[in-house]
C-alpha cells in the first residue's frame, strides 16, 4: 500500500512539474508573439545601418533557440 502511495505521488509530481514548464513556456510565447506583432504592425524595426553586423549573431541565436 505505501509502495503504490509512493508512485502515485511520484507520477503526480512529475505531471506538475511538466504542466508547470509547458505554462511557463506558453506564457513566454505569447509573450513574444504579442511584441513581435506589435513591433510589426507599428512598423518599429532597427535601422539598418545599425543592425547591418548584427545580422549572423541574431541567426545562429534564432537557430540555438530553436533546438
Amino acid at each position: 500500500q505505501d509502495v503504490l502511495n509512493s508512485l502515485r505521488e511520484e507520477l503526480y509530481s512529475k505531471y506538475e512539474i511538466g504542466e508547470r514548464s509547458l505554462e511557463t513556456n506558453l506564457l513566454i510565447s505569447t509573450l513574444m508573439l504579442g511584441f513581435g506583432f506589435g513591433f510589426a504592425c507599428e512598423g518599429t524595426f532597427p535601422d539598418e545601418k545599425k543592425a547591418a553586423g548584427q545580422w549572423i549573431p541574431r541567426y545562429m541565436y534564432t537557430a540555438a533557440a530553436a533546438l
